[in-house]
């Protein structure tokens, strides 16, 4: 074994297809050889590694303990921080940063990538995710999440026009699975994904969410069978008596755009109110817009509904048929 006397450093140089510096530093670096050959190297306390590229910030993480092993060609296999690992890096364009909590980090060398285990929370312009595993692609700026993933999204300004996200509340996202890309501020969650905001909830297999426009697209998973009635939600409406009830939507596929207020449903549409169901191959609900104040506060207000394509309405008492439905809550008027 070798001990170093003072700060050492473990420097991983550039190379053709990885321009980044990486250097692996802490008070004491202990290395443990076998057969001769230099086999791992750990470092205490106060490790910290800082990756440098031209013309960028540096990303800089620290921890108690620094675990760093070769193969046996003597090169680096693994670097490893542990316990209090905490991450931090500017975002280009953008003037924001990401930082990272765990307590285990492991920087996948080959694809400049950063694996967290241990409790991981990742914060990034107002977006927190925590998950079983969260993967940061450094060059890229995208993350996976892996397992009990919930992100939420605060910092968030009223949009007085909008109707199902419009609220400064935070919106928050569960999900077996998380990806997000930087550009845009798009996340997909995948595996029974649950977006809400209040009292709004969206529920599906999988929901993509852009939250610098407040956009849903809700659908099955890519590949896999439509099956009907995957996508969920609930707006309310008053009913004769002037008490708010609510009215449940279910389809194969969810659009909407909050500045639009208008919820596009596709595939096996079934809606359910206190005293009518609807049923149709695609219907729009428009809702109503979300007022400052007070008024802003609650579930979305359903203001209209165009229901088309093999229409069937169902009250005690009576049936209808048809092509094309218009639908006004103001009146109940079918």
């Amino acid at each position: 074994r070798a001990e170093t006397q003072g700060a050492g450093q473990v420097a991983v140089e550039p190379s053709p297809g990885e321009p980044t510096r990486t250097v692996a530093s802490a008070t004491k670096l202990v290395a443990h050889f076998d057969h001769g050959r230099l086999a791992a190297v750990v470092g205490t306390p106060d490790a910290r590694i800082v990756s440098s590229s031209g013309g960028q910030a540096d990303k800089v993480s620290t921890s108690r303990r620094l675990d760093v092993s070769f193969t046996p060609a003597g090169a680096i296999a693994r670097l490893r921080q542990e316990g209090d690992f905490h991450y931090i890096e500017e975002l280009p364009d953008s003037g924001m940063k990401r930082q990272a909590w765990a307590q285990r980090a492991d920087y996948v060398l080959g694809s400049t990538s950063l694996v967290l285990t241990g409790g991981p929370r990742v914060v990034e312009g107002g977006m927190t995710t925590t998950a079983d595993t969260i993967r940061l692609h450094r060059r890229s700026g995208e993350a996976t999440a892996e397992g009990e993933v919930k992100t939420t999204y605060s910092e968030l300004k009223p949009q007085p026009g909008g109707a199902l996200l419009a609220t400064s509340d935070p919106i928050h996202v569960t999900a077996a699975r998380m990806e997000a890309a930087r550009a845009g501020g798009t996340a997909i969650y995948s595996g029974e994904a649950r977006l809400w905001q209040g009292s709004n909830i969206v529920q599906a297999p999988v929901i993509e969410f852009e939250r610098n426009r407040r956009t849903i697209l809700a659908h099955a998973p890519q590949g896999a069978p439509q099956a009907p009635q995957t996508v969920s939600t609930v707006f309310v409406q008053p009913d004769k008596n002037g008490q708010v009830t609510p009215v449940s939507v279910a389809a194969a596929r969810l659009i909407y755009v909050d500045a639009q207020r208008q919820a596009r449903f596709e595939g096996g549409v079934i809606m359910k109110g206190a005293e009518a169901t609807v049923t149709a191959d695609r219907a729009t609900v428009f809702l109503q817009a979300q007022g400052p104040g007070p008024a802003a506060i609650g579930v979305s207000h359903l203001e209209r509904v165009v229901a088309e394509g093999h229409v069937v309405v169902r009250e005690p008492g009576r049936y209808a048929t048809g092509e094309k439905l218009v639908y006004t809550s103001q009146d109940a008027k079918f």
